[in-house]
């Protein structure tokens, strides 16, 4: 089979598969929810019970943190063929504000998320401007120390993983941007949303579907009674940021670009079955924590590996001549 049949297989066989779970999303989408969520939550509260929804809701977004901070210091690395020194500076410190950045704001999801399911035991670890500073403060120790690794001991490896940090780096942003960015227009109401404001006696908006535009998220917790803290998050289901975020692991199927021995049928279902276990892990976790239903988790995670599929296919169309550009420019060595 030449390369253009097998490339018109695997579209084929991944349009069968969203397309069948789009279908189920779009008939069964509430039923799902209410068989794996239900018995987690509880009367009167907002967030399940569920140890294993619990525990991803803290570290669901974690790959995404953890996959810039690595692309962050591989940047760095790499920036040091800079000829011209001001150039080379700049563009260093550009890398460790990714990685520092990444690292810091990773520790504050976790802190955040941590203080809203035990607001009893760990508020100080959300809206404290002392804990922020420590966080920033940890986070440099670490990318210090990621930093030193890879310079001393991994300097030529870094420099081979230079595709891979850019895939990582456009996959983040793009899919991000595109999740976020929807999130606030759509106005779907969470499942667990539901199931809080009828435990309060309050008529709630109820269960759309995943194609139906509901209005802004802030216009509509803006109607309900401030006593019952409901904020714009509670209207913000679709689609899953949590899911986007463990996407980023899609970004592995970039790695045959820098490692060879990877680009084989072997590597490549290996690194397609890493990156689908961990975002169905976690997108398995949102429905039973009641922040999601099927559809939201979907969508999020096939942007998150579009995008990675997009940036593959830009890096193997314009490197070679952003490359040589650079080289006869004398810019890098």
């Amino acid at each position: 089979m030449n390369s253009k049949k097998k490339k018109i297989l695997k579209i084929s066989l991944f349009l069968l598969i969203f397309i069948t779970l789009t279908l189920i999303a779009t008939f069964l989408d509430y039923n799902i929810s209410n068989l794996l969520a239900s018995s987690g939550l509880q009367n009167g509260e907002y967030y399940s019970h569920n140890y294993f929804g619990r525990m991803f809701e803290v570290i669901g977004e974690m790959p995404l943190y953890l996959f810039l901070m690595f692309a962050g210091a591989i940047l760095f690395v790499n920036f040091n063929k800079i000829v011209n020194k001001s150039l080379r500076i700049i563009t260093q410190i550009f890398a460790c504000l990714i990685c520092v950045g990444a690292c810091a704001f990773g520790l504050y999801k976790m802190g955040k998320y941590l203080s809203l399911l035990h607001p009893n035991k760990l508020s100080f670890l959300h809206d404290n401007y002392l804990t922020y500073a420590i966080m920033v403060f940890m986070a440099m120790i670490l990318c210090f120390i990621l930093y030193f690794l890879s310079n001393r001991y991994l300097k030529d490896f870094y420099y081979k993983l230079l595709p891979f940090a850019l895939v990582i780096i456009f996959t983040a942003l793009a899919s991000q941007v595109i999740v976020q960015g929807i999130k606030p227009f759509v106005g779907r109401e969470r499942f667990r949303t539901i199931y809080y404001l009828n435990s309060h006696n309050v008529e709630s908006q109820g269960f759309t579907k995943w194609f139906i535009f509901n209005g802004m998220s802030s216009h509509i917790a803006s109607d309900y009674d401030v006593n019952l803290n409901v904020t714009s998050s509670f209207f913000e289901s679709f689609p899953s940021g949590h899911t986007a975020g463990a996407g980023i692991t899609y970004s592995l199927i970039a790695l045959p670009l820098c490692i060879k021995t990877l680009n084989t049928k072997k590597g490549y279902a290996i690194l397609y079955g890493i990156s689908i276990a961990i975002t169905g892990v976690v997108a398995l976790s949102r429905i039973v924590m009641g922040a999601h239903y099927l559809s939201d988790v979907l969508m999020a995670g096939t942007i998150s590996y579009l995008m990675a599929m997009l940036a593959i296919y830009l890096y193997n169309k314009f490197s070679f001549k952003i490359l040589n550009f650079l080289k006869n420019k004398n810019i890098v060595a």
